[in-house]
């Protein structure tokens, strides 16, 4: 791991704490290709065919925009953040509340920003313009930080955050040029105690360049006092990025109702980025937010018997990482490969294969909507995480709405799967 978040994972291990996701791990396909005889491309449906889409009543970010309205698809396509091209303002300031300066803010926190930026440019297989802007040094802030009471449990709309983006913007617009910016990232000295500043979703500055839609605070770089806060965990590089997509894109959290139960609304259990647990961005929100091209989803006819191959969806390619088959305007069956690479390095091989899921849109909720089809031959608590078992190895299938998916081959270049109509 980077040596720069030494002294972090140390703060946790003393707690108990999981140490949490400090890097991109990159991962080579290799040269062995699949065995197995392929299905044509040609044989795939048009695109659209698999874009399932958000239903144009519900407020979350879970598919496409086709049902929406022109404002709203306008809106949501402007807000693909983090993303494949993005440019990142961080906002460094210090107050009477806060630890004085000691380094240039890019000193301090470039640790972060560096994660950032190495995953969104890792994840990106079509093309990709990040840029993360740093002033040269932190800025008076007048009032007080803790003053505005940030909280992650508050919404951005909350009368505290919104005064806070307003003094934010009177104190540093001055000094700072957001011309080109679509994401901002407030933070203090390292040593700030953590109470005094906390993480929270931030919206709307409006500078003298434009306006920004999308921002979050960010804990200090504070190693005591862990026990001050509620969400000191926040402090893992791997927790920026999770936060930032609730802040920015709007992605919703993906462990269903939270009680662990396989009987219940168990969601993704504990994989993807959108969860406690952590690891990468489903392949799913990857192609809805642009990281893969339309060129890399096999759109397969339902009512007919394919065999296809995808690669690892962590993995920098230009090949095809999922398979979509389409049920209805609003549900189809996604299925990707997982290895360990990118932010899911830490997985063990018992946890690699292919991930197959439900995106059914019509069902609206905190974390519901995507959910996955689960192996009946695993225990569902085996450790480390939730769910950790969910991937089909070699040889295995499940059912689910009609379609039998099979894995034929796995090996280091991905998954070969077979989905046929069954009943």
């Amino acid at each position: 791991m980077p040596t720069a978040f030494n002294d972090l994972q140390k703060a946790f291990s003393q707690r108990n704490e999981c140490s949490g996701i400090y890097r991109v791990a990159k991962y080579e396909l290799g040269s062995d290709r699949p065995k197995t005889k392929l299905d044509s491309n040609s044989l795939d449906l048009a695109i659209k065919n698999c874009e399932i889409s958000e239903p144009s009543s519900s407020r979350n970010n879970r598919g496409f925009y086709n049902l929406f309205d022109a404002n709203r698809t306008q809106y949501s396509n402007s807000s693909k953040v983090p993303g494949p091209k993005m440019t990142v303002q961080v906002i460094p300031i210090y107050a009477s509340d806060t630890e004085r300066p000691k380094n240039s803010p890019e000193e301090d926190y470039g640790r972060y920003t560096d994660v950032l930026s190495t995953w969104a440019k890792y994840s990106s297989d079509g093309e990709s313009a990040i840029e993360i802007r740093y002033p040269d040094s932190y800025i008076e802030f007048s009032n007080k930080v803790s003053s505005y009471n940030i909280d992650h449990e508050n919404r951005h709309d909350s009368p505290e955050h919104m005064k806070f983006v307003k003094d934010l913007v009177q104190n540093v617009d001055s000094k700072i040029n957001f011309s080109g910016a679509n994401l901002i990232i407030v933070v203090v000295p390292p040593g700030t105690p953590l109470k005094n500043f906390q993480q929270g979703s931030l919206k709307d500055f409006v500078t003298q360049e434009g306006s920004i839609r999308h921002g979050s605070t960010m804990y200090p770089f504070t190693l005591t006092g862990l026990e001050t806060v509620k969400f000191s965990v926040f402090l893992s590089p791997f927790w920026w990025i999770h936060e930032l997509y609730h802040s920015g894109y709007g992605l919703d959290d993906h462990y269903g109702d939270t009680k662990k139960d396989v009987n219940t609304e168990y969601g993704l259990g504990h994989w993807t980025l959108m969860t406690p647990h952590g690891g990468d961005l489903s392949a799913w929100e990857k192609w809805i937010l642009g990281f893969i091209t339309d060129s890399q989803v096999h759109c397969v006819n339902p009512n007919q018997t394919t065999t296809r191959w995808i690669v690892p969806s962590s993995v920098k390619s230009k090949e095809k990482k999922l398979v979509v088959i389409p049920i209805s305007q609003t549900k189809g069956i996604v299925l990707e490969s997982i290895r360990a690479a990118g932010l899911y390095y830490k997985i063990s091989k018992e946890s690699e294969g292919l991930l197959p899921y439900v995106v059914d849109l019509e069902i609206v909720g905190h974390g519901l909507g995507m959910k996955l089809i689960l192996p009946t031959n695993r225990n569902p608590n085996q450790p480390p995480f939730f769910l950790s078992q969910a991937p089909l190895r070699e040889g295995e299938s499940v059912i689910s709405n009609g379609f039998k998916i099979t894995v034929v081959e796995s090996g280091n270049f991905g998954d070969v799967v077979r989905v046929e109509k069954v009943g």
